[in-house]
């Protein structure tokens, strides 16, 4: 008889194999290696230890140099015998010895941009609310733009006088900006279309893109047919937290993603709430205002088509929408989903649930936490930290004057490379088809047919 050796020459040594186990299928996200220098000294300890107190050898030195014993094989002659290859992709064996780990989804991509605004000569606004101040202007600031804004908004009653360069138009027709953003309440960004000046090459368009897909189509139709690039501020995307989401996804294995939740349990918008806000059945505000962006991170990773939804929801005794739920089964997994409003406790959860383990996101706080194997202590600590660390920046950054939130940053640096003809951006209206078309199938039962919304003049 002949004896060969069949191993591959490239085996893993433990530490590689257990670190595998981690990265590549999810068993774990830290791995903590310690080596010959802390076992050899605990092994002459517990040695002198067993002898002191059994008078016996536990023969602890013996195994631990056993363990350390460093193997080496060369199997190239046993090769050469049987005429194979011995080496094997062992990391991908290892993968497909897992069920369900073949990715089911494409993560969303983020094209890193470097352009400023500081060429920018003009923007126009057409809308001038406290979004503009909280968000927009900051945003200008921080890309470098110091030239003349101009703004149209034939509600606002006073205006202010802190903000440089800042020029009242009667008309959009009178501004020769380049950049125009929509600021404006959700119902009426269509007539807002009808008042782009003929300057316009690149809008910012607060969102919703439309209440429903004949506004939505309208947009759609006006820049193709102009020749704009229409940028919507689905600024969710570029969230810090987000942003670890794909960090993640990049480095460690998922496996297919099952599943994902929506749950979002917001205030009532009350008798001091926005006018649009209080109006919520014909500006569709629960769906399409704030909860908007938690759909459109979820479908980002979803495959289409979407069938006919037929979501449960209720109205409160003012007659506003109080919930919406669901479930969507997406062609590559299922969304489930709860929008409530209410006098309990204001939450919003979405929870990416892959084979190897699940992503926990939360807003407002942000915060991003990832669970592996069973729900323990160490969990709850860990998603107390992340709240906690969420608030303290939250807190340095006010102390600062500084934003907290910069993704709205992000959304001008895509407007920027628009201007200077860059790359197609995620946010793009023409990018936007698949998630529109889900909020709109989730809509259009919970508040009846389109044909029943009525624009407001702007």
């Amino acid at each position: 008889p002949e004896t060969v050796l069949v191993v591959d020459p490239a085996s893993p040594t433990r530490k590689e194999f257990i670190q595998a186990c981690a990265r590549d299928v999810g068993q774990a996200r830290w791995v903590i290696a310690l080596g010959a220098w802390f076992w050899y000294p605990a092994a002459l300890f517990g040695e002198g230890l067993g002898r002191l107190l059994t008078r016996s050898s536990p023969r602890l030195y013996e195994r631990v140099s056993q363990t350390f014993r460093p193997l080496r094989f060369d199997p190239s002659r046993s090769a050469e015998r049987l005429g194979i290859s011995l080496t094997v992709d062992w990391r991908k064996e290892l993968r497909d010895s897992y069920d369900m780990e073949t990715l089911n989804y494409a993560p969303p991509a983020l094209t890193p941009r470097t352009e400023t605004l500081a060429a920018v000569e003009r923007v126009l606004f057409l809308g001038f609310g406290p979004i503009v101040f909280q968000k927009h202007l900051p945003a200008l600031k921080a890309l470098g733009f110091k030239g003349q804004i101009d703004a149209f908004d034939p509600y606002r009653k006073s205006w202010p006088t802190n903000v440089e360069n800042l020029r009242r138009v009667e008309s959009p027709a009178e501004s020769s900006a380049s950049l125009v953003i929509v600021a404006s309440p959700a119902h009426v960004h269509r007539a807002a279309l009808d008042q782009l000046p003929e300057s316009t090459r690149v809008v910012v368009l607060e969102k919703p893109a439309g209440l429903n897909r004949a506004e939505f189509e309208d947009w759609q139709r006006a820049g193709e047919a102009r020749g704009l690039r229409v940028m919507v501020v689905h600024n969710y995307r570029y969230k810090r937290n987000v942003r670890r989401l794909l960090d993640y996804l990049a480095r460690h294995h998922s496996g297919a993603l099952r599943g994902c939740r929506i749950i979002c349990d917001s205030p009532s918008a009350g008798a001091g709430g926005a006018k649009w806000r209080r109006e919520e059945r014909e500006t569709r505000a629960l769906l399409l205002d704030g909860n908007l962006h938690y759909f459109d991170l979820v479908s980002a990773f979803a495959q289409g088509p979407i069938p006919t939804l037929e979501p449960r929801w209720e109205q409160d005794v003012h007659g506003r929408t109080c919930t919406i739920e669901g479930t969507v089964p997406f062609a590559n997994f299922p969304l489930y989903y709860q929008l409530r409003v209410g006098p309990g406790p204001e939450r919003t959860e979405v929870h990416f649930d892959f084979s190897n383990y699940s992503i926990r996101l939360t807003f407002n706080p942000d915060t991003f936490t990832v669970l592996h194997g069973k729900t323990l202590l160490l969990h709850g600590l860990q998603e107390m930290l992340a709240d906690a660390g969420s608030l303290f920046r939250w807190a340095w950054n006010k102390a600062r004057k500084r934003d907290y939130d910069e993704s709205h940053h992000d959304i001008y640096r895509e407007a920027a490379a628009a201007l200077a003809g860059g790359s197609a951006s995620p946010i793009e209206l023409s990018a936007l088809d698949f998630s529109y078309d889900l909020l709109f199938k989730i809509a259009e039962p919970v508040y009846g047919p389109e044909a029943e919304r009525t624009h407001q003049d702007f």
